[in-house]
């Protein structure tokens, strides 16, 4: 079982902690030049859509992730950056963190009234960090934006050892300061359905691990992270179902090697 502690406190302070029961090994080079679907040499590109509760499709974009080869946050993870690329739909998102959403709409108006481009406030490049061990691989999810959805929803994991037809682990995961209503717990539960193949845009890939995952947020209720992992790439589709109705999907589209070969698991 994989628990988790996030807090996370008003921009620029941020401070997460995660607390995994299975992996706290500090990231070093070694480690670095063992990766495989977040080595540095390795650029993804994804599909990613967002369609609002009333059905209407708010935003269609791509998002590129680039690893670093770098550590991030107590060493134990592995960094990479992750870009967006909204489009000016996305002035019309309601944001569901009550806080941010007040926050959002007041910048809106001072933007608006001063005639300037409101698409500064949009967060356009980030970082974060994932787990890549030969136990796990495990990430935060897209949620800058209009993906902070994802926040209360199955993150991206897998338990290497159960990756078998019916296989299955549990998470949990704390969300607490600076979230507002998303702040409560996030037990979520992950089941091996199936072993498939993947083809859209320019991947075609051969045995994906089929995963559906449910979360239950202690006050918000449940939500759903179908996705697909593949043990080069990593999770190259998911399709999440919120609790309000709001359906995000992300969709592997291209992947771009540059400099020293890449490993490939063993």
């Amino acid at each position: 079982m994989i628990a988790f502690k996030e807090i996370k406190l008003p921009r620029p302070f941020i401070v997460i902690i995660s607390i995994c029961t299975f992996y706290n090994l500090s990231f070093s080079q070694e480690m670095n030049d063992a990766l495989i679907v977040y080595n540095k040499n390795k650029t993804y590109t994804y599909e990613a859509i967002f369609v609002q509760k009333d059905g209407d499709t708010l935003t269609t974009e791509n998002i590129v992730v680039q690893p670093t080869g770098e550590p991030w946050v107590q060493k134990t993870q592995t960094k990479f950056y992750i870009h967006y690329n909204t489009d000016s739909n996305f002035i019309h998102f309601v944001n569901p963190i009550n806080a941010r959403r007040k926050k959002f709409e007041k910048y809106k108006k001072i933007y608006k009234k001063k005639g300037e481009d409101f698409s500064v406030w949009w967060t356009k490049k980030s970082s974060t960090g994932a787990i890549e061990s030969s136990k796990e691989l495990w990430i935060h999810p897209f949620r800058d934006n209009q993906y902070v959805y994802t926040e209360v929803a199955p993150f991206p994991c897998v338990e290497l050892d159960s990756l078998n037809i019916g296989g299955n682990w549990h998470s949990s995961l704390e969300i607490m300061l600076g979230w507002d209503n998303f702040k409560g717990t996030v037990k979520s539960d992950y089941t091996v359905v199936k072993n498939e193949d993947y083809n859209y845009g320019d991947v075609v890939l051969d045995s994906c691990w089929r995963i559906n995952a449910i979360a239950n947020h202690s006050t918000l209720g449940e939500s759903k992270n179908n996705f697909l992992y593949h043990s080069e790439y990593g999770f190259v589709q998911q399709h999440l179902t919120l609790y309000d109705g709001t359906i995000i999907s992300f969709k592997l589209i291209k992947v771009e090697f540059k400099g020293d070969s890449v490993p490939v698991p063993h």
